[in-house]
């Protein structure tokens, strides 16, 4: 498990973007996170259907702290197969 934010406190808001391939695939904000362990569950559910390597861009407003990590993610779920009738 990573690192994400030197301090973190329920109060923080913190803005999270998501890159691929440099190009923006997401972004979101997270609060009333406690630990790096509630960060780490909170990106995987919301990049649950994302996969391959993904740049996660994090800075935390309240304390003014910024963190980038590269994240290697699988979809979560089977992705959805269309067949011609």
């Amino acid at each position: 498990m990573y690192t994400y934010l030197s301090t973190i406190s329920p109060d923080d808001i913190i803005f999270v973007t998501v890159s691929s391939i440099g190009r923006r695939v997401a972004s979101f904000t997270l609060s009333g996170m406690n630990s790096d362990q509630d960060i780490d569950t909170a990106l995987r559910h919301h990049l649950a259907d994302m996969g391959g390597l993904l740049t996660v861009d994090l800075r935390n407003r309240t304390s003014g702290t910024s963190a980038r990590r590269v994240l290697r993610m699988r979809p979560s779920r089977p992705q959805m197969q269309w067949h011609a009738a």
